[in-house]
């Protein structure tokens, strides 16, 4: 397992939000316990960081560069290195009051 200083020369050198995110999830995974509440902890962990990648997919790039960088992309955004996952910062409110609700809706169906 790499360790976070592993994880910061690798951002330096570009990795993608994927990436970031998934050593999150596998880093939160070793800190749980075993019991049941923290395994139910991680699953709503999981739930709620697919939503974040979710909505950095959909709006990364409108979020990050213009509207016409956005049209001109093919690839998701969390899957290109060098995409900042910081942009998430600019699209907290418009993630939590609009597109959380919504995600979470479709999710529980």
């Amino acid at each position: 397992m790499p360790s976070l200083k592993d994880l910061d020369l690798q951002i330096a050198n570009g990795v993608s939000c994927n990436k970031i995110l998934a050593y999150f999830l596998v880093r939160l995974s070793i800190a749980c316990g075993s019991d049941r509440l923290s395994r139910l902890f991680l699953e709503e962990a999981i739930i709620v960081i697919c939503m974040v990648r979710r909505f950095l997919n959909e709006r990364g790039y409108k979020l990050f560069e213009s509207e016409i960088q956005a049209c001109l992309s093919n690839s998701e955004y969390c899957a290109v290195k060098k995409n900042p996952i910081d942009v998430f910062v600019e699209g907290q409110g418009e993630f939590f009051f609009e597109f959380f609700p919504c995600y979470l809706s479709q999710s529980l169906r």
